[in-house]
């Protein structure tokens, strides 16, 4: 085995690539719009993504579908297999092209394709749409890298991930949203649960209030927008900073809209004494 190794022994290149994901519209030099893709009921067949490079390098994007599953701290992590209750979205779609490249300060669009539409059932599918970025000088920091004294190459390279969320609403959604356990704690921190049950995901902006019980005036302490519980998640735990407002005598009202602001989703309050 000694002998063997003292024979083979070169100097071997491990690439190590570090993967850094974010689940949202920006992530480094590259801007994505929409930050989600919808087809509601399968009436529209075709969505259109835009790319945008705003850093100084020329970048490369893969483009591939992953599966997630959010948390109730609304983390995600990879899976492999739906959860219960779970049905993903990449079997019913196409994209392309599969690999852009992108200039600095060039724009680039996708398309999405809704297919096999007579294979869907009623519910939601949902699978994540990953923009994966490899700089144009990939390969030649790799060689750069140094030799470590047991004969081997390490290189760290980091390769930024963004990834969106493509949905596939199919029949009637049963979906109720509500806001539970409000409280305001000692660091001027909002926690509270949005809670889901039904057959899809919600999606839509979060509005504090505060309204004295002297003037009765409503004064708005803080915001969230485009906050999602994905199907299967049952809730999803909240926390807004309300450092810098005065909470004496009245009542904290947490409001959950569409994202158009037209609709309430839920709500509920806190008395402040």
């Amino acid at each position: 085995m000694e002998k063997r190794w003292s024979l083979t022994k070169k100097i071997f290149l491990f690439s190590v690539v570090l993967f850094l994901s974010n689940f949202g519209y920006s992530q480094a030099d590259l801007m994505i719009n929409p930050k989600r893709v919808v087809f509601d009921d399968v009436r529209d067949r075709v969505a259109v993504v835009e790319l945008f490079n705003r850093g100084k390098d020329t970048t490369t994007y893969n483009l591939s579908f992953v599966q997630v599953r959010m948390k109730e701290d609304g983390s995600f992590t990879n899976i492999i297999e739906p959860d219960p209750g779970q049905n993903f979205a990449s079997p019913y779609l196409r994209y392309y092209p599969r690999r852009v490249v992108l200039a600095p300060n060039e724009i680039q669009t996708v398309k999405i394709q809704l297919v096999k539409t007579n294979e869907l059932r009623p519910g939601e599918y949902r699978s994540h749409l990953d923009f994966r970025g490899i700089p144009e000088n990939f390969n030649e920091k790799n060689e750069d890298s140094e030799v470590d004294e047991g004969g081997f190459k390490l290189n760290l390279t980091p390769i930024y991930g963004i990834a969106i969320p493509v949905i596939i609403k199919v029949g009637e959604s049963s979906t109720k949203v509500a806001v539970e356990n409000i409280e305001l704690q000692e660091n001027e921190t909002l926690a509270f649960n949005l809670s889901r049950q039904g057959n899809m995901s919600v999606y839509g902006n979060i509005e504090v209030v505060f309204t004295s019980f002297g003037g009765g005036l409503e004064t708005l302490v803080g915001r969230i927008n485009g906050l999602a519980v994905y199907q299967p998640t049952k809730f999803r735990e909240i926390t807004l900073d309300l450092s810098g407002h005065e909470f004496q005598s009245g009542e904290l009202t947490v409001r959950y809209f569409t994202q158009d602001n037209k609709e309430i989703l839920a709500e509920n309050s806190l008395r402040i004494d």
